[in-house]
């Protein structure tokens, strides 16, 4: 069987969730005796594919930083692989096509190679949800241009499954698999690094759909009976300045802590925080769910998407958008020793029935079911 898989999303993320999981699928494929894997890279500075040492993965002046540099990637990668990969289709006429990204440049050569299988990956409907701006928009047109023509399509949760059927109910749901993900910050080292003796855990972005704003009202809440206790938040943007704004306003500016963690750091933060709390509107999956349940780390999720889905019966639940529930199941995990062990207990069980060789065995038989 020859699988054809591109190499888009590893051009525009150094690291990500989404060139996670088709690192780990690529990984394993490249030992499987039964399949002939075309996958290149030109230049990369993903940290992932670097890790691979194939010598079709080529880094890009590694270690070397100047303006524009991953502009100058993305733009030499988009010219050359876009080629490459309609040439593989319309000559080699590979089994299986399974892009990495929302694209649509490889159409006209899909066209031409009837035989080939096209496979769509969707982690999310955040851009036909949330669709506000034009990017949004024209990734939503992409994807769903994608939808259509897929012979088979990925999603990684029945909420995304839900979501699909519901923004686009034409499409038949026999052609839609469910296929997990996981995590990986336990393949990680703890390192030790200088935080508070008692914080809780806020993890990634904090656009508009994440619940930072719910996250702040409901800790000011119990702030007021916690008076040592520390908001600690991680991910690479510090705060803007509306954000700003509401935490002086809130009286919390002495009390939050941002930090941008390597992954060994961030195992760090997971194991000696009091709780983790997603207050997420939107997940499609919810890795950090299953890296807190990986690090002993009882959990607080919002009832919203796929975040029940995944966390099971081993986290705390409340009502979205809801500063007061929050806060009263913040107190609780603070105030309850017991309960916080059993959570902790529930979730180091619910981890393992996730495993990125599930999700790649999973990945496998659709390809095989197509061929």
């Amino acid at each position: 069987m020859k699988v054809l898989i591109d190499d888009e999303i590893f051009y525009r993320q150094r690291f990500g969730g989404i060139s996670k999981v088709f690192y780990e699928i690529i990984r394993r494929l490249k030992k499987e005796i039964s399949i002939e894997l075309d996958f290149q890279n030109l230049y990369s500075e993903n940290d992932l594919l670097l890790s691979l040492q194939a010598p079709q993965i080529k880094p890009f002046l590694l270690n070397q930083n100047f303006p524009l540099k991953g502009k100058m990637i993305r733009g030499v990668n988009h010219l050359i692989s876009h080629k490459r990969i309609n040439n593989v289709l319309r000559n080699i006429k590979p089994d299986i096509f399974h892009p990495t990204f929302y694209s649509n440049y490889y159409f006209d050569a899909l066209e031409a190679s009837p035989n080939t299988k096209l496979i769509f990956t969707v982690h999310d409907l955040i851009h036909e949800k949330f669709g506000e701006t034009q990017h949004y928009q024209n990734l939503a047109n992409k994807k769903k241009e994608n939808i259509e023509k897929a012979d088979a399509i990925i999603v990684i949760s029945e909420n995304t499954k839900k979501d699909i059927l519901q923004i686009y109910p034409t499409i038949r749901h026999e052609k839609i698999h469910v296929n997990y993900l996981a995590q990986s910050i336990t393949d990680y080292n703890s390192t030790k690094i200088s935080l508070p003796d008692k914080y809780i855990l806020f993890v990634g972005s904090r656009s508009f759909y994440k619940g930072f704003d719910i996250m702040l009202e409901a800790f000011a809440q119990i702030g007021q009976q916690n008076t040592n206790l520390f908001l600690l938040c991680t991910g690479s943007e510090t705060f803007n300045t509306n954000e700003e704004k509401k935490i002086s306003k809130l009286g919390l500016k002495d009390v939050i802590i941002h930090k941008s963690l390597g992954i060994s750091e961030l195992r760090y933060a997971y194991e000696n925080s009091e709780m983790f709390v997603f207050p997420s509107n939107y997940e499609g999956f919810g890795i950090p769910i299953l890296e807190a349940f990986a690090c002993k780390t009882p959990v607080i999720i919002s009832n919203s998407s796929s975040l029940p889905e995944i966390a099971g019966n081993a986290a705390l639940v409340f009502e979205k958008n809801n500063k007061e529930d929050l806060a009263i199941k913040m107190n609780l995990l603070l105030s309850n020793t017991s309960l916080k062990n059993e959570m902790i207990e529930k979730g180091i069980a619910r981890e393992k029935e996730f495993s990125w060789e599930k999700h790649y065995q999973n990945t496998l038989a659709i390809y095989k079911s197509l061929c």
